[in-house]
């Protein structure tokens, strides 16, 4: 799941039992890609409220992504 903030893009795995999820993300930000590692409690990446954002840019993890 994922959560824009005008500060912040708020990350997090669901995943069934609530276990953890090891697995690396990619976030492009401004058409730069970094790889996020998120803990099973979720990321906060600070960014600006202009920022263009996409997650799994490559389509490497994800099928189908939630919005809250």
């Amino acid at each position: 799941h994922f959560t824009r903030t005008e500060t912040s893009l708020e990350l997090r795995w669901e995943s069934p039992n609530h276990l953890p999820c090891p697995l690396p993300l990619e976030i492009s930000i401004n058409r730069q890609v970094k790889r996020y590692d998120i803990p099973t409690e979720g990321l906060s990446i600070p960014m600006e409220k202009e920022a263009e954002f996409l997650i799994d840019p490559n389509h490497w993890v994800l099928k189908e992504l939630q919005r809250e």
